[in-house]
């Protein structure tokens, strides 16, 4: 494998795992809004 392909493959796998992260992210957030908005509906 050359240097080249070698930083092409990390580029993509750092793509990958931005997009994971910003998933998880983005629902742990959801859940925490959601919570928060029943909280306020129970008082």
């Amino acid at each position: 494998m050359t240097l080249k392909e070698d930083w092409k493959n990390t580029q993509h796998l750092a793509q990958s795992l931005g997009q994971v992260v910003r998933a998880m992210t983005l629902s742990a957030w959801m859940k925490v809004r959601e919570s928060g908005k029943s909280a306020h509906d129970g008082k």
